[in-house]
């Protein structure tokens, strides 16, 4: 859904290029397959920005060409999501994440975010991967020495049983 401001931006600019209702209608249900600009998600905002931005529409602050690109340069690169996860799951494991980016892409980027969405998929897996593997032998420790302390609270815990039996056949004021 979106924002007020969003909003607000898609009927200024429907108002700037000139469309009556009709016609607005007309676009976003041929852009969007939606009836109403609040049924709108980001991508189709995108759309309609770029059909307005070609129309005329021009945004203040932004070059004449800022939604059009916006549409042709989505896929082409990670999103934010992914780079993100790339980094923090970067940080987690000892492999340079540099080198992987350009193992993945070829030799083409050094970058999460030169990386295409396909390549940023497969690297995210990877780097899943090796965390798990990284984590096991910790875990394997950790399950080690858990299994040595219950093995040695058993055999203490035998030793007392033991020691109270003992005390029962030899306690002769019963």
């Amino acid at each position: 859904m979106p924002t007020p401001l969003q909003l607000r931006m898609i009927h200024i600019a429907s108002r700037q290029v000139g469309l009556n209702d009709r016609q607005y209608r007309m676009v976003l249900q041929s852009i969007a397959q939606v009836d109403s600009a609040k049924y709108l998600d980001n991508v189709q905002i995108e759309d309609v920005m770029a059909v307005f931005e070609e129309k005329g529409f021009r945004q203040k602050g932004q070059p004449e060409d800022y939604w059009r690109q916006k549409v042709t340069q989505r896929g082409r690169f990670a999103n934010a999501r992914m780079v993100h996860k790339i980094e923090s799951l970067g940080r987690s494991v000892r492999y340079c994440v540099p080198a992987m980016c350009e193992r993945f892409s070829k030799g083409r980027a050094q970058t999460p975010g030169q990386l295409t969405p396909h390549e940023a998929y497969g690297l995210i897996e990877a780097l899943k991967d090796i965390y798990q593997r990284e984590q096991l032998p910790d875990r394997q420790e950790r399950d080690a020495a858990a299994d040595e302390a219950d093995f040695i609270a058993a055999q203490q815990a035998k030793k007392t049983d033991v020691k109270d039996d003992a005390r029962g056949l030899f306690n002769t004021s019963a």
